[in-house]
């Protein structure tokens, strides 16, 4: 965010598309509910950016110590199973698998950085699969927006049942209340004009949504982030 005092702040995204390097500005023309929208982008930002565990694949990083995972803010473990192999790698190694309210977690006895955090967020669809070690079951996730599987089998096939039952569980509740490591306030308006209330409810259901100002499309989002 640029500006000196008394100036009219702007603010400016750099962002990459390869091979494209974009910059775009915005600033803040409507001050008829006296609110900030490009604070309130910045929030969101520093929200998200602070809560990649919750949304993004991690593989290799420092969330296990110790053999014990670093639990999330409202995470809870639901179930730990030791003697699932990863069949990602060519040399399949071993290790424990873990189940929490949020994610999939992976790491390998001999290594603990070799590792794997699959948040439910990131998953597409689970199933068993035939392969030449045997039945594996297969975690579907999109990694950056492209479909990547994930191929682990346990050592007995009533680990690997409870496993796979488990997982299809747990992500059938998490997508009927999902949860992206923060919640979102709602803005508060002191005064609105005439009419407003029956705007929120069209724009709220998706309705006409670009017929009206972005304070009322703030409004929807808020409320659909809630």
């Amino acid at each position: 965010m640029q500006g000196e005092p008394d100036e009219t702040q702007v603010l400016c995204l750099l962002t990459y598309d390869s091979p494209f390097h974009r910059e775009y500005v915005f600033k803040n023309c409507n001050n008829l509910y006296d609110l900030d929208h490009i604070k309130v982008l910045l929030d969101i930002f520093r929200a998200y950016t602070s809560t990649r565990s919750y949304h993004e694949v991690l593989n290799n990083c420092d969330f296990i110590e110790d053999s014990q995972l670093k639990v999330l803010p409202s995470e809870e473990i639901i179930s730990c199973v030791d003697g699932v192999w990863n069949l990602n790698y060519v040399e399949r190694p071993l290790g424990t698998f873990m189940l929490t309210n949020i994610r999939a977690v992976w790491f390998a006895y001999e290594n603990e950085t070799n590792n794997l955090s699959v948040p439910f967020l990131c998953v597409e669809k689970v199933n068993c699969v035939p392969t030449e070690y045997g039945e594996a079951f297969v975690v579907e996730v999109l990694e950056d927006n492209k479909p990547y599987e994930w191929r682990f089998m346990a050592e007995t096939e009533d680990k690997q049942e409870f496993l796979f039952e488990s997982l299809v569980d747990l992500l059938y509740h998490f997508k009927e209340h999902p949860f992206v490591g923060f919640k979102k306030k709602a803005i508060c308006v002191q005064t609105l004009p005439p009419g407003t209330s029956e705007l929120l409810q069209r724009v709220s259901k998706g309705k006409e949504a670009n017929m009206y100002p972005a304070a009322l499309r703030t409004f929807a989002l808020t409320k659909f982030l809630q």
